[in-house]
């Protein structure tokens, strides 16, 4: 049976662990991303810093005891929004224990928090190419708001 519970400060290794497993074909949407980054110095700072935010919000999925996926989530600042906004910062399941539900659990306590802390919109991020995650997402109800464009100098 999975339970998802709050992550506590001293995971901030399994998280690192975590995010590496759950995003190891990123690689193939964006090929200079530093697959290095998790558990690097910068990647250490992010997740203890997340770990212990009291207005963050990080959750872990567990299969009798064991770490199977996490989401992570912060309020986000637009000053060009007039809505008060959190947003889904990274989530992801390993790769046996995906299309099991684990995911839209994981996301349905991401946005019951959203609401019960008073914030008014949920924002996520996705590789354009990651055809995977945007159905996902959209059929949890989020909607295509812009596009990131890059270009190789």
């Amino acid at each position: 049976m999975i339970n998802i519970r709050h992550a506590t400060p001293g995971d901030v290794t399994l998280i690192q662990h975590l995010n590496d497993e759950v995003f190891i074909d990123n690689v193939k949407y964006l090929p200079n991303l530093n697959m290095n980054w998790a558990k690097g110095e910068h990647g250490l700072t992010y997740f203890t810093w997340l770990l212990n935010d009291k207005k963050s919000l990080c959750l872990i999925a567990e299969d009798d005891g064991k770490a199977v996926g996490y989401l992570a989530a912060s309020p986000k600042k637009f000053t060009y929004k007039t809505k008060s906004y959190t947003e889904l910062e990274n989530m992801g399941v390993t790769p046996e224990y995906q299309s099991k539900g684990i995911g839209s659990e994981l996301l349905e306590r991401y946005l019951q928090w959203s609401r019960e802390e008073g914030y008014e919109k949920a924002s996520v991020n996705a590789f354009s190419k990651n055809t995977g995650a945007l159905d996902f997402y959209r059929n949890h109800g989020f909607s295509d708001v812009d596009i990131s464009l890059e270009m190789e100098l």
